[in-house]
């Protein structure tokens, strides 16, 4: 995905590698770029530089420390909002330490990281009126989900600024998938509902296709294929970017 300069930046502290790359990869299907980015000194000259949007903070990794950065964010850049996710542990007590420190927004785990997108949407939509980009591209095709669309009287897959174009057979196995998003659906039902008159349509022929369709995917981004997920024995499921990730 090509991220240009207008593209929130947004900074995540504290997170484990396994949830930072989750919430990264997920963010750049909202057309966010998220990083873990450096040091504190040289994220701090960042943040005073007014070069990030958001600043989300896993204050259970990082404890008490997490309070005093808060502060130092706030007074570095007081209009900088700061999104914290709070231990399962600290209950009422570790959330209002999280807003007395400065924070905009806490959310505690266990979470969903479909309800952290969705905080991280509504901090952003306020500063980018990310809903006007949206309700832009509702008028323009169908919308499978944030910053992805399906052109109505052609074949068009488009990401925000970036599109591909796809076959006709390509063009309805993905529509199929989308209108089933996040529920697996075998081979035997996609050859069923995407070519039900075709007698030569087989489960390799969804295979071929999903392989097409991936490849062009990939060419905006490489992770933008993984939205199609294989389950093996069983079929393909289009995740929605804002899907829980467990």
């Amino acid at each position: 995905m090509n991220l240009s300069s207008q593209s929130p930046l947004i900074l995540m502290v504290g997170f484990s590698e396994h949830l930072s790359r989750a919430v990264g990869y997920f963010s750049g299907m909202f057309g966010w770029n998220a990083t873990t980015d450096c040091s504190r000194a040289k994220c701090m000259g960042k943040i005073k530089a007014g070069q990030y949007a958001l600043v989300v903070m896993d204050a259970s990794k990082i404890r008490n420390e997490a309070w005093e950065l808060c502060g130092a964010i706030k007074r570095a850049a007081p209009k900088m909002p700061i999104l914290v996710v709070a231990s399962e542990r600290g209950g009422v007590k570790e959330r209002l330490s999280a807003f007395e420190a400065g924070a905009d927004d806490c959310i505690s785990k266990p979470f969903s990281c479909r309800e952290l997108l969705y905080r991280m949407r509504g901090i952003l939509g306020r500063t980018f009126s990310l809903e006007g980009r949206l309700n832009g591209a509702r008028k323009r095709g169908d919308l499978l989900f944030d910053g992805l669309e399906l052109g109505r009287n052609d074949p068009i897959m488009r990401i925000y600024r970036s599109s591909i174009r796809l076959s006709s057979c390509e063009y309805k196995l993905i529509k199929y998938l989308a209108d089933r998003c996040n529920r697996i659906v075998s081979r035997e039902e996609l050859v069923q509902g995407v070519w039900p008159t075709d007698s030569i349509a087989y489960c390799r022929t969804v295979d071929t296709n999903i392989k097409r369709i991936r490849e062009k995917l990939k060419q905006i981004h490489p992770e933008l294929a993984g939205i199609i997920r294989t389950e093996r024995g069983r079929g393909y499921c289009l995740m929605d970017p804002a899907a829980e990730t467990g």
